[in-house]
């Protein structure tokens, strides 16, 4: 299971760096958001006082986000 989820994660990438593909831009975002906050309850709930990380690491994802809708503008609906 853990080799599949970074395969997933590694795969996330190619739609954060891609500026044609914005729809799946969004998707991706939305499973890294997920991914950390369940990596946070995670350690919360195991005691382990290691969610600082998966604190950052969610931060560092939210401003990328926040940046990429300056620079790339938002998804747009087919319908539109």
């Amino acid at each position: 299971v853990t080799s599949l989820l970074a395969i997933a994660k590694i795969a996330g990438l190619v739609p954060l760096w891609s500026r044609h593909m914005k729809t799946l831009r969004e998707w991706a975002y939305a499973g890294y958001v997920y991914v950390f906050i369940l990596g946070f309850f995670a350690h919360l709930t195991a005691g382990d006082g290691q969610f600082g990380g998966v604190l950052f690491a969610l931060l560092l994802v939210l401003l990328s986000y926040h940046f990429s809708r300056k620079v790339y503008g938002r998804a747009k609906n087919k319908k539109e």
